[in-house]
């Protein structure tokens, strides 16, 4: 057992600088221990700092990322326009474009119905006595002097549309004297109403299609020409389309049928 015990007195006096078993020694072991236990304490402050200073960086930059986010998102964020939010949500469907014989030739009792039925009322305009509500301007006078007349913009499209057809098709049978239902027989009325109406009509139906920048790819579904070449005539392809029900329900409820 003595070599075991010289051992262990070599390994005590190695470790202590010393003797085993001496006082001073026991002195600098505890030194030793209050020394590691010391740089123990300050790598884990230290590290506890670390992951304060990375918890708060990663804390800014989400802030700073959902900042960005949401002043994106203002920017891209589609801009409504005076009294847009008290019409319904309508959603949007496909509508496949289509020939339809119902509104193509020449103006006559059937066609021109199938072309006026399509407007709500009176040329598509309505009343909305809640206009302050959506910040509007006063609308058109009624019958009774109250100012709360008002069109859409695709009634007025469509009926400038309709204009431009009858016109069309009156000045082909050289029998254009009317518009808007009303007989214009003196050249005067022509040149000072008619022609005008029918000017601005082309212009509003310019910008409407600018507005809207229907951007459906389309492809050959025409007619074939003599070169085997077919036409791109736009039938035969899907849009992508505002619900019209919702849209003409509301109208329909606050209709105008006529004017004084």
């Amino acid at each position: 057992m003595l070599p075991r015990i010289s051992e262990e007195k070599d390994v005590g006096e190695r470790l202590l600088g010393g003797g085993y078993g001496d006082g001073s020694s026991d002195a600098r072991l505890r030194h030793a221990l209050i020394d590691a236990e010391d740089e123990r304490s300050i790598r884990q402050r230290n590290h506890g700092t670390k992951s304060q200073w990375t918890i708060a960086i990663l804390v800014l930059l989400n802030i700073i990322t959902l900042s960005l986010l949401a002043i994106a998102s203002r920017n891209t964020r589609t801009p409504t326009t005076p009294g847009a939010s008290l019409l319904p949500n309508a959603g949007y469907e496909k509508v496949l474009f289509q020939a339809d014989e119902r509104f193509e030739g020449p103006s006559s009792r059937d066609l021109d119905k199938a072309w006026s039925a399509t407007l709500p009322g009176f040329v598509g305009l309505m009343y909305l006595n809640d206009s302050k509500i959506y910040d509007l301007p006063d609308g058109r006078l009624d019958k009774d002097g109250v100012p709360q007349v008002y069109g859409l913009s695709w009634t007025h499209q469509y009926h400038c549309l309709d204009m431009i057809r009858l016109e069309f098709w009156k000045m082909n049978t050289n029998t254009s004297t009317s518009l808007v239902g009303i007989d214009y027989d003196s050249e005067e009325a022509r040149t000072n109403t008619i022609l005008p109406h029918i000017a601005h009509c082309f212009d509003y139906i310019r910008q409407a299609v600018l507005c809207n920048l229907d951007t459906t790819v389309e492809w050959p579904t025409g007619p074939v020409d003599e070169q085997g070449n077919r036409g791109i005539d736009g039938y035969g392809i899907e849009h992508v389309c505002r619900k019209r029900a919702p849209i003409l329900e509301f109208m329909e409820e606050r209709k105008v049928d006529r004017f004084g």
